[in-house]
């Protein structure tokens, strides 16, 4: 789920585990954690979700 875009802390909750459990979780996996956005779309994505939430 982490690596489909998921937040860390939205997996950690469905995980029903701590934040912190989960980044230990996901480094022992080999999967790398990822802080922010990666990529100007993503960056532009996430503020077009943003301003969407703002108008409702």
């Amino acid at each position: 789920m982490y690596k489909e875009g998921y937040s860390l802390g939205k997996v950690a909750e469905i995980a029903d585990v701590d934040y912190e459990e989960m980044k230990q979780i996901l480094v022992k996996s080999g999967i790398e954690i990822r802080r922010g956005v990666e990529t100007v779309e993503e960056l532009e994505e996430g503020a077009k979700m943003l301003r969407s939430l703002r108008m409702k």
